[in-house]
């Protein structure tokens, strides 16, 4: 599972600290200095896509950088540029 880059993502709508920030294009940024771990976030993503690290009791939200593409034994993942220049 990875993150569905919501254009209006619960998540964010839920967390009381403002760590999880709306990309531009969907999607949300994490400031991981504003997380205070509640899990809020976990419990609001309806993909079930909000990873937990268990280590720093933070999620682990998907940037959409790519990286995991170069690595999926599959071939099942890719980094496209939508026709707005987004990623997606």
């Amino acid at each position: 599972m990875v993150c569905r880059a919501c254009d209006d993502p619960p998540c964010a709508k839920v967390c009381p600290t403002g760590a999880l920030n709306p990309r531009e294009g969907g999607g949300v940024r994490l400031d991981i200095t504003r997380c205070t771990g509640c899990g809020n976030c976990r419990d609001a993503c309806i993909m079930g896509c909000v990873f937990w690290d268990d280590e720093i009791n933070k999620p682990m939200i998907c940037i959409h950088c790519g990286y995991c593409a170069k690595y999926c034994p599959h071939g099942v993942l890719r980094l496209e540029t939508s026709k707005e220049g987004d990623y997606v």
